[in-house]
């Protein structure tokens, strides 16, 4: 701590020149937190004291210096001298070999996220030297993955202000959650590119066998009630978290953290078309949509009573469900309590009815269609709208982020139960056809 007091005090001191050598020297495996170093110097951004532009120079210009020196070092060692002496700066023999035969396949790739991992940033220098990656390629990436990096913490610093120093926490506990996302990301685009032609050929035969499965074989039906199953076994799960988590009041820091980033991007006056992104989820709309769902079922629907019964159970039994689950968690507010309860915290009835409604929408116009390519359009539109009503009731702060999550939650573990228990009686109606 008073280490850190002393660099905050040199930063005010002189500035630029001591943020660029603090990346320098952290970058060559010297133990400083950089990550609040440049989210105070943001802070002095934020205040108008430091040059934004500037900063941003001193800090990806360190950083690449940094990276360039311990590359080169790493070049001119080689590998045997780590592997005798790695030890002394926390690099084994086992960390050693699989980091380097890492950086020989992937060493590019990874140079653009190990800036945000801690641990393994001050050595992917190094192990890029000891790999002998080319410095043209390595420079122009290192660059590139600096500029992000640097712009990334100077950015939360300016937009924390006052309370830059909690980004310290916020990157402990996010890390492992980055680390893992980007894992997910990479593996995907990885099997997409290698697999991209068979994935896509199933992709397409899965989605149109299932879709298609209205009127069709037993078989496909079994497959669709499979799919609606896991979806309202999903759905029920995120509630049963999301009650927990009322419970234990643990929603502060995800609302403080999206209003952060939200209102950095909407810093202007975009109330024009927030409110007509807010009128997405007004009675009139939600009626309009129900309207169109039930013209939609007598148009192209062959099993129109079924389809119709359960239309009617979705929209009475929703609006039901709605106001039972916010008298369930106002009574939960009330049991234990809650100082900080207040009305945006809960999702509000039209909220989880949009979830319900356009959900359904998807769902019922996708069971009639045969082009591939209008059935996304339909999924399109409505992830795009619920959306921006969420984005919409965030903006006004008639709504909590927190709220807009629990509501769609909610929402869709409604829909998906009413269209799990759809599915499984036209599959009792595809096997009494067939008896008969």
């Amino acid at each position: 701590m008073k280490t850190m007091n002393q660099l905050l005090h040199w930063i005010d001191q002189y500035g630029y020149t001591v943020l660029f050598l603090a990346l320098f020297l952290e970058l060559i495996a010297l133990p400083i937190p950089t990550e609040i170093l440049m989210s105070y110097v943001g802070f002095l951004v934020y205040r108008q004291e430091a040059s934004l532009l500037l900063s941003l120079l001193a800090a990806s210009s360190g950083t690449f210096a940094g990276l360039s020196a311990s590359y080169w070092i790493g070049l001119k060692l080689g590998y045997p001298f780590f592997y005798r002496y790695g030890r002394l700066i926390h690099v084994g023999h086992g960390r050693l070999e699989k980091m380097s035969s890492l950086f020989r396949r992937h060493g590019l790739k990874l140079l653009l996220v190990t800036n945000f991992i801690p641990g393994i940033r001050h050595m992917s220098g190094y192990f890029s030297g000891i790999s002998r990656v080319p410095y043209r390629k390595f420079a122009f990436t290192t660059a590139f993955g600096s500029l992000i990096w640097t712009a990334t913490f100077l950015s939360l610093g300016t937009m924390l202000g006052p309370r830059y120093a909690k980004i310290e926490s916020y990157a402990a506990k996010y890390t492992i959650w980055m680390i893992a996302a980007s894992a997910v990301i990479a593996t995907g685009l990885f099997l997409l590119n290698k697999y991209r032609i068979p994935l896509r050929n199933a992709a397409v035969q899965g989605s149109l066998a299932i879709i298609r499965a209205y009127g069709g074989s037993e078989r496909n039906l079994k497959l669709l009630i499979t799919v609606a199953a896991a979806a309202f076994i999903g759905f029920s799960s995120l509630f049963i978290g999301i009650i927990q988590d009322f419970i234990a009041q643990d929603f502060g820091e995800f609302n403080f953290i999206v209003n952060l980033i939200l209102f950095s991007f909407f810093q202007q006056d975009w109330s024009g078309i927030m409110i007509v992104f807010y009128n997405l989820s007004s009675w009139t709309s939600l009626s309009c949509l129900v309207l169109l769902c039930l013209s939609w079922v007598v148009v192209k629907g062959r099993q129109r009573a079924l389809e119709l019964r359960f239309l009617f159970l979705l929209v009475t039994g929703g609006v039901a469900y709605a106001y039972f689950v916010r008298y369930l968690l106002q009574l939960l507010f009330h049991w234990f309590r809650w100082t900080f309860w207040h009305i945006a915290l809960l999702p509000d009835i039209r909220l989880i009815l949009s979830a319900v409604v356009y959900g359904f929408l998807a769902y019922i116009f996708m069971r009639h269609l045969r082009t591939y390519y209008l059935q996304f359009a339909v999924i399109a539109f409505s992830i795009a709208a619920l959306t921006v009503i969420g984005l919409a009731r965030i903006y006004f702060q008639t709504q909590l982020p927190s709220g807009v999550a629990s509501g769609y939650v909610f929402g869709g573990m409604w829909v998906s139960f009413v269209v799990l228990l759809l599915e499984v009686f036209r599959l009792l109606h595809v096997k009494g056809s067939s008896r008969a």
